[in-house]
């Protein structure tokens, strides 16, 4: 807000691409490993929820695995923000679908969603709020 339309030239457009380019060269191992560790993190969120509610004697960790990895592509496609309601129909059924007791998995996938949604959704809210304290004050443009 209250700044200028963005500058991009040809020449700093293809200044920012080699930077680029050398940073995902230099770097591309961490960058994975951090992907990765994102994103497992995240399945296992799914895997403490399904336990917790007792889901674990009826689907194994592959079948969760494969049910959560199918749904990941499904949310990929952006019908809903978030993949909200979409998720949760397709993780519930794939886990219903692989031998989940309905009560069970609707409880455990709805923690699920709200464990991995609510936290960065607040969090986001509180920065968003709180943004123009952490901005620097713009000094005035001295007058000609």
């Amino acid at each position: 807000m209250r700044r200028g339309p963005a500058s991009w030239t040809g020449e700093t457009f293809a200044e920012f691409r080699a930077e680029s380019v050398v940073l995902v060269r230099r770097r591309w191992h961490y960058l994975t490993a951090a992907t990765l560790a994102g994103h497992l993190s995240v399945f296992v969120v799914l895997l403490v929820c399904l336990r917790v509610f007792g889901v674990h004697g009826e689907v194994s960790v592959i079948e969760a695995f494969a049910a959560w990895s199918l749904v990941r592509l499904l949310g990929a496609i952006p019908i809903t923000p978030g993949g909200l309601g979409i998720v949760e129909l397709g993780l519930t059924t794939a886990l219903v679908g692989f031998g989940g007791d309905n009560a069970e998995v609707v409880t455990a996938v709805l923690t699920y969603r709200f464990l991995t949604i609510v936290p960065t959704l607040c969090l986001g809210l509180v920065l968003g709020a709180t943004w123009r304290r952490h901005q620097p004050a713009l000094e005035p443009e001295p007058e000609p």
